[in-house]
């Protein structure tokens, strides 16, 4: 397990998720800033993630794919911190992060 996954594992309402997302899925792609982290913010990237998203769009990450961990900090960071997030409905109450790429200027 990665330290992105364990970091999350305690947490009760995110959980890593390797099952597919099925062909009727609700996909959503949003498009986020993330501020880097500082001294002031040193919260993780999925963290800072999963909080815009919410303050942005009212969409809360409840899980995400193993892949998208991975693929995030490198991500965000060649990306200037500007993403392209792929979403898929899990239930009423929140998404799974299914991908991670830069986002387009």
């Amino acid at each position: 397990m990665t330290k992105a996954e364990n970091a999350h594992k305690s947490s009760s309402a995110f959980r890593v998720d390797s099952a597919p997302v099925g062909s009727g899925a609700d996909i959503r792609t949003i498009v986020v800033r993330l501020d880097p982290p500082s001294l002031d913010d040193n919260r993780s990237d999925l963290k800072r993630l999963e909080d815009r998203a919410l303050n942005k769009y009212g969409i809360e990450i409840i899980s995400a794919a193993p892949e998208a961990l991975r693929a995030l900090p490198k991500t965000a960071r060649e990306s200037g911190w500007s993403l392209t997030c792929e979403l898929a409905a899990e239930t009423d109450k929140g998404y799974k992060l299914i991908s991670v790429s830069g986002a387009k200027a």
